[in-house]
């Protein structure tokens, strides 16, 4: 019958339902399951330490502000606050570049339009 169940750490009594410490991992029976009851001493390794919580902020690149959200400049990928995160109000180089770009070709089928005439 002594193999049926198991008997508990603390008082050494046999259990046929008994619990395991998910702290120690040491079988208890009903009165000694929670750790404080069978002075765990896993239990209060963790207690102990620090709780440490990175917190990311994000510098917008135009004037420094800083920010818990990220937000990207769908032209030049570069992070902003939510003031300068469209293209026009940061003055986006890449965007400057587009439109150079744009004009260019619109300045040369233009000219060439004109040339047919």
């Amino acid at each position: 019958m002594d193999d049926i169940g198991k008997p508990c750490y603390y008082c050494r009594k046999q259990d046929f339902l008994p619990f395991e410490c998910k702290h120690c991992q040491f079988s208890f029976c009903i009165k000694h399951r929670a750790p404080s009851a069978h002075e765990c001493v896993s239990a209060d390794e963790g207690k102990n330490q620090p709780f440490t919580c990175t917190v990311i902020k994000y510098e917008c690149e135009y004037c420094c502000k800083k920010s818990y959200i990220e937000t990207l400049c769908p032209v030049c990928n570069l992070n902003f606050c939510v003031s300068h995160r469209h293209p026009e109000a940061h003055q986006c180089e890449k965007l400057k570049k587009k439109n150079i770009n744009i004009w260019q070709k619109f300045s040369r089928w233009f000219s060439t339009f004109a040339n047919q005439r």
